[in-house]
């Protein structure tokens, strides 16, 4: 909230809760007897009463954004696809991290994001997870299709690779490799030991580490690539216990992943 309001969030909070205990309405951490939290319930009447103008501040937040920034924002579609409903979806922060990193070659805050009112920070707990998340809302769904339609109106990198970029990827050498390594459209591939499993693949290949990282990179740059986290699961009940994972996922189409003859 502090970020998306250039205020203090304790007092915004506060504010808040004193706002719903005057109602004599229940804490937003709280339940109701369907299993909804009451902050969902809160925040979908919100986007009822006031999604027009909540709408135009986004937009214009994300117009306003630092180029690292955008840059973030351009990255949400391939992370959200497939994975949405009305009233929104959520993401693992870890992943998004990662791929927003990989792309900047830099360090990345991905709370940048939480200025643009496109997403806002929870956390999901059970027996067998833990794990931060970002939550993006419906509305925030809606201007996400939005971009990728018209993406110079919000001042974004274009999310969708040009098809000469992608023909040319395709002539490489190393592109073969990752392709092979992929075996598919997703790969999945331990956190930890990740790089010590990917060179006993490239063993076999005339390719160094560094090439394949480096291929890694342009596909993510390109808008090819993504890399999606799975956190470490917990033995509970009959569920026995998982490493974290990575999980490599293309955001091509099949046919359009298909190297050149």
């Amino acid at each position: 909230m502090e970020r998306l309001f250039d205020e203090d969030h304790d007092k915004l909070v506060d504010d808040v809760e004193n706002d719903i205990d005057e109602l004599h309405l229940p804490k937003m951490y709280k339940k109701t007897p369907d299993g909804e939290r009451y902050s969902d319930l809160i925040i979908e009447e919100v986007e009822t009463l006031a999604g027009d103008a909540i709408r135009t501040y986004v937009r214009d937040r994300i117009a306003e954004a630092p180029e690292v920034t955008k840059e973030g924002v351009s990255l949400l579609p391939h992370f959200v696809r497939n994975r949405r409903n009305d009233d929104g979806t959520s993401l693992k922060q870890r992943g998004l991290t990662r791929t927003w990193s990989i792309r900047s070659n830099s360090d990345v805050n991905t709370d940048r994001l939480l200025g643009t009112g496109l997403a806002f920070a929870d956390y999901y707990r059970s027996n067998a997870y833990s794990y931060s998340t970002y939550r993006i809302p419906g509305y925030a769904l809606d201007i996400l299709d939005e971009l990728e339609r018209h993406p110079t109106q919000f001042k974004v990198p274009v999310s969708h690779p040009d098809t000469e970029t992608v023909a040319k990827l395709k002539q490489s050498e190393a592109f073969d490799v990752f392709l092979s390594w992929m075996d598919g459209m997703t790969k999945r591939i331990p956190k930890h030991g990740e790089t010590e499993e990917i060179q006993e693949f490239l063993s076999d290949y005339d390719l160094m580490i560094d090439q394949f990282e480096d291929m890694r990179k342009q596909l993510i740059e390109n808008n090819m690539l993504v890399l999606e986290y799975s956190p470490h699961r917990s033995s509970t009940g009959s569920r026995s216990s998982l490493p974290a994972q990575w999980k490599y996922r293309t955001c091509l189409a099949p046919s359009d992943f298909v190297t050149v003859s």
